[in-house]
């Protein structure tokens, strides 16, 4: 079952990671695809968790595609913030 809270969470996440690195024009695709990355993996590596770690818990492909969507979702918001902000 997918947790609609999960990209909520993944999409707020990398927003403020995004805020946070504040990318010149130069670095902004490489800190867009560090921050993309370190974030997917991170979700990953939670389902990972949950499948080892827990017995209550399970992984989910769709919690990972979740996460995915969140974090699709944040760059779009960060690329329109920062055109309007550049304008």
């Amino acid at each position: 079952m997918i947790k609609y809270y999960i990209p909520v969470f993944i999409f707020f996440l990398v927003l403020f990671w995004l805020i946070y690195f504040q990318p010149n024009k130069q670095s902004l695709k490489k800190v867009n695809s560090k921050v993309a990355i370190s974030a997917f993996c991170l979700g990953v590596f939670i389902e990972f968790l949950q499948a080892t770690l827990t017995t209550s818990r399970f992984a989910d492909v769709y919690d990972v595609l979740a996460n995915t969507v969140g974090i699709v979702l944040a760059l779009v918001a960060y690329q329109q913030y920062i055109k309007i902000k550049t304008n």
